[in-house]
């Protein structure tokens, strides 16, 4: 396949995302991107198990969103941190697997440290945090009862109040704090019926 077909291809399934990015790569850096962003797809990467959506509501891909909070709410430029991000959102899926059997190696030092406590690197830390607020998001939309939504609220409360806030730009950190908010506001009210 040439490369601005699978570009193309790609850019159907979330054209926003990969005009934002083709404004700043290079048509190398944007194909790697693509090349990741079908592999991680082909992996499950796009996999929201639990997830309950609408019939015939239209939604961006969970590889795409994780990509656009990156490039556009974060203002994102590096390619390694791009890919890596794609990689460590396919991890959740990929249960089991030894990293190096499918993330590149020159992105394997960021994705292993996506999945560290506290992350050591800077760029594993946004990663993680955009993750971490993608699956927020989402919350209310998964198939679990009321309890095991609270369960689940409280846990992402508790690790966020490791420290882990600190470690991310203010915009990611106002993001999750409010998306844990509302989160957890609707499942108050959702216990109270």
């Amino acid at each position: 396949m040439s490369k601005p077909k699978l570009i193309n291809v790609l850019g159907a399934g979330a054209p926003k995302v990969f005009s934002a990015l083709g404004r700043f790569l290079d048509p190398v850096q944007l194909e790697q991107i693509a090349t990741d962003y079908q592999r991680c797809a082909e992996l499950g990467g796009n996999t929201e198990p639990g997830l309950v959506r609408e019939e015939g509501v239209s939604f961006n891909p969970r590889l795409a969103r994780v990509l656009s909070l990156l490039v556009s709410d974060g203002k994102e430029r590096d390619p390694v941190t791009l890919r890596a991000a794609l990689y460590a959102a396919t991890l959740a899926v990929v249960c089991g697997a030894k990293l190096e059997s499918f993330v590149p190696t020159e992105l394997l030092r960021v994705v292993e440290a996506v999945e560290e406590a506290r992350p050591s690197l800077p760029e594993a830390a946004l990663v993680r945090g955009v993750i971490e607020l993608d699956t927020l998001r989402h919350v209310h939309q998964v198939n679990h009862s009321v309890a095991e939504r609270v369960v689940m609220l409280a846990d992402k409360e508790k690790f966020l109040q490791t420290g882990f806030l600190a470690l991310l730009p203010a915009w990611l950190q106002g993001k999750l704090e409010h998306a844990l908010a509302l989160q957890l506001r609707n499942v108050t009210e959702q216990q109270s019926l």
